[in-house]
């Protein structure tokens, strides 16, 4: 059960990764971004297109670009990471108080 949440939590990982690159150095292409981060650019290429789906990357003849959205979720990025760390930590302690 945990387990597909830890694959999707690589994913985003991930795809986060690619957003903050690609915001560093726009336009960038998959060919590019997977030399940059080793990811195979089948991966980049998946990661790109669920961040196109989020609305968080457009594509351009030069390469993804980040859009307005994107600099919106990087901005309050910290504090939704906070909110999934007290939500493990609230499921933890209901485990905890089960033994």
């Amino acid at each position: 059960m945990l387990k597909g949440l830890q694959q999707e939590l690589a994913l985003v990982a991930r795809a986060v990764e690619l957003l903050q690159l690609v915001e560093a150095e726009e336009p960038l292409g998959t060919r590019h971004a997977s030399t940059l981060t080793d990811y195979p650019k089948h991966r980049v290429r998946r990661s790109f297109q669920r961040l196109e789906a989020a609305g968080l990357l457009r594509p351009t003849d030069d390469g993804a670009v980040t859009t307005d959205r994107a600099e919106e979720f990087l901005a309050r990025f910290d504090d939704d990471i906070d909110s999934l760390k007290a939500a493990v930590e609230e499921l933890a302690a209901v485990v905890d108080d089960r033994r």
